[in-house]
């Protein structure tokens, strides 16, 4: 009896560590997806200042259709940069894995059953969920870090487009004077 309950500890500090590494995880997905909003709440007003400027310019009269096809794009690149983002941010919950750690099972149930569930779990029950939470939370952080490449990747073409398109405009400006 003694060594199961030895292994249990070590499985259970395993399990443990492993959602614990896997919500910190989460956290810096999070995060990272709230510097590609930071960021892209920096570039918007930069590309409608510089084009407040560049439409209001006589010299760039000839260039206006692509200053428009451009600004739109620039504009859609970042918008879906944009939801990119906000969907790495946005909470997911997978109610069909563990049942007494995810808050959403914990709270659809009566607190007195709640409660006679947790009295009567044993070594086996408690294993069994942690292993069911862990794998819930590594197919979030899975979905989490596809959407955080997809925003970074676009991203990038954004900031790509944006360096290109003013280099091409202000080599256009030094041109024409």
């Amino acid at each position: 009896m003694e060594e199961k309950i030895k292994d249990f500890n070590k499985i259970s500090d395993y399990t443990k560590t492993v959602f614990s590494h896997n919500q910190d995880l989460i956290q810096l997905a999070d995060s990272k997806a709230s510097i590609i909003i930071s960021v892209i709440s920096v570039l918007i007003p930069i590309i409608f200042g510089m084009d407040v400027f560049i439409s209001t310019n006589e010299k760039f009269l000839n260039l206006m259709v692509f200053l428009y096809i451009s600004f739109l794009l620039s504009v859609a690149l970042l918008t879906i940069t944009f939801i990119f983002a906000i969907l790495v941010i946005v909470a997911r919950t997978k109610e069909e894995y563990g049942d007494s750690i995810f808050f959403a099972n914990i709270i659809k149930e009566e607190l007195k059953k709640y409660e006679g569930f947790i009295k009567n779990l044993n070594e086996k029950l408690i294993l069994e969920d942690y292993i069911k939470e862990n794998y819930a939370i590594a197919k979030i952080n899975e979905k989490k870090y596809k959407m955080f490449r997809n925003a970074l990747i676009f991203l990038l073409i954004s900031v790509l487009f944006l360096i290109f398109r003013y280099i091409l405009l202000f080599s256009c400006l030094t041109f024409t004077t």
